[in-house]
């Protein structure tokens, strides 16, 4: 009973295993039959021709399109060799794909030849088509920001997004069930955001490509991959992924593709769409299942799925006996394929993580280098790759830095142009490497110096330029220094040599002079102590000298004095007006005379005797001498400024400013005088100024007034001795200072004099 429920499920099985390939064959047989022609999916796609029966489609053409095609016959096309299955190399290096089909049959059409483009990277293809090297690109999104460089024909190539699931999987059927789930998704494409907007519950697992995200559902890493329907389903049969399916579609031909076109080329555009207008459904559904797959494209009504399905039962019944015969045979066989599949399924997984670790550390190390990186293409010279510090070292994004070139990048001065960067790379693709320092240009225009290291090396299987690139420009300054320096002090050497030459010279000549002037000094320091013997016998001579006048003087002229004042006193009745002037005369007289005495005897003691040096408040000082000045009610004295505190002795300060403020009130002839008083800084020495707006006094007695006994006015009309100015400026002297006068007639007169703020005085002091 048992082995005959075996043989049932066993008989059970091999009719579902001829209901399925029975289906598969009936249904490619079905398209084949209502498109009129069969399509060989394994012929070489340069060598297929799609038709349908009858004459070939007119194309309504103007005759200024007819004459351009005309004038352009060959045309070139470039397909993207990384897009299955729309356009791809195969192993043998020919473009294959929906595109390259589609592309074959509009040359049919419009009665021109479509040459292949050399280049199949998309981003070397792109710029290509930018330049106008290349006339059409058969697969690109119409965007705007394209439409600078190309125009768009209509779409051709409909895209629709597919979930894909083990075969055993049973709980995913739409796109609701995917919620909680692990999906396969690629993280750089651009419908991955919007779906995790619009299915939020999803778990993606991202993946670097497509067939990353079949592989992981394959060996279970993900439930489930949402993927582009055509991709899936070539991706899937070129690999023998055999345990996947589709399991729903949805956004349905959302993303499309069009041929893009030269913009210089606009008449192309209407052509190409005529064309494309004149494929036929047919046509287009023969191509689709030929690279999309038959089960995402053609859709059977139910009444025709029952009549395929009465045919393959009687086809499976016809069948039964042959596959009961080699049934198991081949179901070890399959069994053993699958395990082989599986591991090396495993393996290549593995393979693909070990490369991408690997590119990522080589990135990673790339990016982190110091020095500027450039990848060239070896024949065009073409910049292929830059690194992080590149970017920085010239202040380019990555999209300008590749596309420019080196000429760009450098100051155009020869030898720093674009001619000589291009012997520099010939010599390094002949395989010589290249060490030079060259200038260099930023984005901004700003020149620096670089150290260019270019050599040859292969990448992979492909021969590249590798250049690294150090900015010097501090180290070309420090040499530039350097070297006017290093000549700096050679001259310096010489000019130092030749100095001390001669130096060395007349210090030899200078050596009998310094014997001759040690003699010298010695005599006159014997001199000196002879002289300062005199000068002390002087000294005491005119302190003596200071005695007589003010002793020996004075009492016989205080005596005088004395006897004027009783004469005139006593006998004041008996004097007429005119004795009585006389005897005042006399009275004047004594007292110009007191006065001269004593100020010969205050002048020659400035300078002999020690004065006593002390912090002196001059702002208190000045103002206590113009109190003890008798100042006229009509005269206003002014202190302007707070004058500072000086190291000197009180007594000769006060004798300069009591001289100054007094001669200026002596001799003040208007109804409102002013006096003014005021100090600045002089930095290393204090500048005092006393001003008056008195009668002023002629220049050419600018120098006589500070002569002794010299006076402007006569000595009858004003009692002045002389000696005032002298005794101040020679106060001043004493103290390193000087004194001068500015004034001129009727415009008042200004001293100035200037004290130092470091006290240097004479030992004698």
């Amino acid at each position: 009973m048992r082995q005959s429920q075996n043989i049932f499920i066993k008989m059970i099985r091999i009719s579902l295993l001829c209901f399925m390939l029975s289906l598969q064959f009936i249904a490619i047989s079905f398209a084949q039959v209502e498109s009129g022609d069969t399509a060989d999916s394994g012929s070489r796609s340069s060598d297929i021709v799609i038709t349908v029966p009858g004459k070939r489609p007119l194309l309504n053409l103007t005759n200024q399109e007819k004459a351009w095609l005309q004038e352009h016959q060959k045309i070139s096309v470039a397909f993207d060799g990384y897009f299955p299955p729309y356009s791809f190399l195969d192993d043998n290096g020919q473009f294959k794909g929906l595109a390259v089909d589609v592309m074959q049959l509009l040359a049919d059409r419009i009665g021109v030849t479509f040459e292949p483009f050399p280049l199949s990277v998309w981003k070397d293809l792109y710029r290509a088509a930018q330049q106008h090297k290349v006339d059409l690109v058969a697969t690109m999104g119409d965007r705007s920001e394209r439409k600078e460089w190309f125009v768009f024909t209509r779409p051709y190539i409909f895209k629709s997004l597919a979930i894909m699931t083990q075969q055993q999987t049973r709980n995913i059927n739409s796109p609701a069930d995917l919620s909680g789930k692990r999906v396969a998704l690629v993280q750089s494409y651009q419908y991955v955001q919007s779906l995790l907007e619009k299915y939020p519950s999803i778990k993606p697992y991202y993946v670097d490509t497509m067939l990353d995200g079949l592989n992981a559902v394959s060996v279970g890493k993900a439930d489930a991959v949402i993927t582009f329907a055509g991709a899936g389903y070539y991706l899937k049969t070129k690999y023998q992924i055999g345990n996947l399916k589709f399991v729903a579609v949805l956004e349905k031909d959302r993303f499309t593709e069009s041929i893009g076109i030269r913009k210089d080329w606009p008449e192309l555009a209407p052509i190409l769409d005529k064309a494309l207008h004149s494929i036929s459904d047919d046509e287009m559904l023969l191509l689709r299942q030929r690279w999309v797959g038959l089960d995402i494209v053609t859709g059977i009504s139910q009444r025709r799925i029952f009549t395929y399905l009465a045919i393959i039962g009687g086809v499976a019944l016809l069948v039964f006996s042959v596959f009961t015969l080699w049934n198991r045979s081949l179901k070890r066989q399959v069994l053993r394929k699958t395990t082989e599949l599986q591991r090396e399924l495993i393996e290549r997984t593995k393979v693909q993580e070990l490369l991408k670790k690997s590119e990522e550390r080589f990135r990673a190390i790339f990016n982190a280098a110091n020095d500027a990186f450039f990848i060239h293409d070896l024949d065009t010279g073409e910049i292929l790759d830059v690194n992080q510090k590149m970017l920085e070292m010239f202040g380019l994004s990555r999209q300008e830095a590749l596309s420019t070139d080196i000429g760009s990048l450098s100051s155009g001065i020869s030898p720093y142009a674009q001619e000589d960067a291009v012997k520099w790379v010939q010599k390094a693709a002949a395989g010589k490497p290249q060490l030079f320092t060259w200038q260099s240009k930023d984005k901004t225009g700003r020149l620096f110096w670089t150290e260019v290291n270019m050599r040859r090396a292969t990448i992979g299987t492909v021969d590249r330029i590798i250049v690294t690139v150090r900015d010097v420009t501090e180290r070309k300054n420090a040499e530039r220094e350097l070297g006017e320096h290093r000549d700096h002090l050679e001259e310096l050497i010489v000019a130092r040599t030749q100095e001390l030459t001669e130096k060395t010279e007349q210090l030899q000549k200078s050596e009998k002079s310094l014997m001759y002037l040690l003699e010298d000094v010695n005599e006159s320091r014997e001199q000196l102590q002879k002289i300062n013997s005199e000068y002390a016998v002087i000294n005491n001579e005119l302190k003596e000298f200071s005695y007589v006048v003010s002793h020996d003087l004075k009492a016989p002229l205080r005596a005088i004095g004395q006897l004027t004042h009783w004469i005139s006193t006593d006998y004041s009745t008996a004097f007429d007006d005119d004795g009585k002037m006389q005897m005042d005369l006399i009275l004047q007289r004594v007292k110009r005379m007191d006065g001269l005495i004593d100020g010969i005897l205050r002048y020659s003691r400035v300078g002999r005797t020690r004065e006593k040096s002390e912090p002196l408040d001059l702002d208190r000082l000045v103002r206590e001498v113009v109190e003890n000045i008798v100042s006229l009610e009509t005269v206003q004295i002014v202190i302007e400024n707070k004058l500072p505190v000086v190291l000197r002795d009180s007594i000769r300060m006060e004798q300069v400013f009591q001289n100054l403020i007094g001669n200026a009130i002596k001799f003040m002839d208007k109804d409102e005088g002013l006096i003014k008083v005021g100090c600045v800084d002089g930095g290393a020495s204090w500048q005092f100024s006393v001003s008056d707006n008195g009668p002023g006094i002629d220049k050419k007695y600018h120098d006589r007034i500070f002569q002794i006994f010299q006076t402007l006015a006569p000595r009858d009309e004003r009692e002045n001795t002389g000696i005032g100015l002298t005794l101040v400026k020679k106060i001043i002297g004493i103290y390193g200072g000087s004194i001068w006068v500015e004034s001129e007639l009727g415009r008042g007169t200004t001293f100035y004099f200037t004290v130092p703020k470091k006290e240097e005085m004479d030992e004698k002091l």
